[in-house]
């Protein structure tokens, strides 16, 4: 459940704007593309840790990611062998950015979702974007302030369950509200198009850095890597929900998809529910046939196919606006837990690397905690300034998966095997077929998605930020 978790963000949210930008059938191809190469890659990580392990007799607690990487390179090819800490520094710096790319992903998506739901309930109101993301961040900075893991172990939890709440209703709205003819939508984008949506599929599933932790925590560790183990049957299942939830929600919205599919679903009249709850809660309890709150609601569901069929009974239809009105402020309520559980990680890498200098190190443990606490608050106001620095989802989104994502979760880790198994070449049968050419297509690949997804996302951003004519 922590490793579906860890792969459902905001990223699976942003999926039916990537089939936007490169077509229906070929965001599918693409998203079901990355998703097996990105569980290949995984195996391919744990293969290598494992015969590190086995090999060097190393304490499996201990090996994640980072760590991996230092004693692949340790005891990797002589010329190597003196760069091991650099390229284990190379790999905390694209964590680092990893997990400050979430926070800043995550305000954008609070605040965004604020805004669109400030625009529900007061039309008449010009919300601002940068003012509700500044209050946002400023009830952000007491909970950065956080550090009891069991507060994190509850949060998570409570994370988890309101997610499942809101894809449910998500999937319901999709697919009780009638679909677009998918041969009216497009089959595949132009080629600068979709480049754009290779970060957003990459960054769906760049959940690699939990493979190791995850798996060294389980007390079958073996029963992790197994055909039908732990991490193929979730994959699957990520897989899956993601196809399924970027292929219906733009065959349901068309070119009309948003940044997020929450910003889609219908902005139904929370307000009216409100002054209607007393009523709501004697129809549900009476089950009486009321013209007077049929009215209420029919007016925004007309076009569903449950009004089409001629369903009429008043409870269902303000239940079901109650709970479209819910989408937005559950996932906000989710993503607004999830960033402490991200923030958690760059804070405590920076406060590893305060320890560095003299100043900090030799302070008394009052002034030591006092710079700690000065130290979150700025992660905080920085983590804001980037989210309204580039102010569009799925931009900013594009971008962290091109970025480090795929240097993550596709250049690294082909790489890191071929170094460790490159002392025993002459042992490998075929070596330089099966090993060197196949880790070298691997490599390509991730470049390209870098590479190209990486100039693709920053010429759209400078294309939405120019000023209009």
């Amino acid at each position: 459940m922590n490793f579906i978790k860890g792969n459902i963000g905001t990223g699976i949210l942003a999926l039916p704007v990537a089939f936007k930008y490169s077509g229906l059938w070929m965001g599918l191809f693409l998203l079901i593309f990355y998703g097996c190469l990105s569980s290949y890659l995984m195996h391919v990580l744990l293969r290598t840790a494992d015969s590190v392990i086995m090999r060097h007799e190393l304490d499996r607690s201990t090996m994640d990611y980072t760590e991996t990487v230092f004693i692949v390179f340790k005891y990797g090819p002589p010329s190597l062998r003196k760069y091991k800490g650099k390229f284990k520094h190379i790999v905390n710096v694209f964590l680092l950015i990893t997990q400050v790319g979430f926070c800043c992903i995550y305000v954008l998506f609070i605040s965004e979702n604020i805004k669109y739901f400030i625009e529900v309930v007061a039309p008449d109101h010009n919300a601002n974007i940068f003012l509700i993301g500044f209050i946002v961040t400023l009830a952000l900075l007491p909970l950065s302030q956080i550090t009891s893991m069991r507060i994190f172990a509850a949060m998570s939890a409570v994370a988890i369950a309101v997610t499942v709440i809101g894809l449910v209703l998500i999937f319901s709205y999709l697919l009780s509200t009638g679909l677009l003819n998918p041969y009216t939508l497009p089959w595949y984008k132009p080629f600068g198009e979709t480049l754009v949506s290779l970060g957003i599929f990459i960054f769906t599933f760049e959940g690699i850095s939990l493979t190791l932790p995850i798996r060294n925590r389980m007390i079958n560790p073996h029963k992790f890597v197994l055909p039908f183990g732990v991490l193929n049957m979730a994959m699957v299942i990520v897989i899956s929900l993601c196809s399924l939830l970027g292929f219906f929600g733009y065959l349901r919205f068309g070119e009309k998809t948003l940044s997020s599919i929450t910003y889609n679903i219908p902005n139904s009249p929370v307000y009216v529910v409100s002054l209607h709850f007393p009523y709501l809660c004697f129809v549900f309890v009476v089950g009486g046939y009321l013209r007077p709150l049929e009215r209420v609601f029919t007016n925004h569901h007309r076009k569903s196919q449950v009004y089409q069929k001629g369903y009429t009974i008043p409870a269902l239809l303000a239940g079901i606006a109650l709970a479209y009105a819910l989408v937005k402020p559950i996932f906000i309520f989710a993503i607004f837990t999830s960033y402490m559980l991200q923030f958690f990680v760059p804070a405590s890498i920076f406060s590893r690397l305060m320890m560095k200098f003299r100043c900090h190190r030799e302070a008394s443990p009052r002034r030591r905690s006092i710079n700690r606490r000065v130290m979150r608050v700025c992660v905080v106001i920085f983590t804001y300034i980037i989210a309204m620095a580039v102010p569009h989802l799925d931009l900013m989104v594009s971008l962290l998966g091109a970025v480090s994502s795929s240097m993550l979760a596709l250049i690294i880790p082909p790489l890191l095997e071929l170094v460790h198994l490159w002392p025993d070449r002459d042992t490998i049968p075929h070596f330089w077929l099966t090993v060197v050419f196949q880790h070298s297509i691997l490599t390509l690949i991730g470049v390209f998605s870098l590479v190209s997804g990486t100039l693709a996302t920053i010429i759209q951003i400078s294309k939405t930020l120019a000023p209009s004519d």
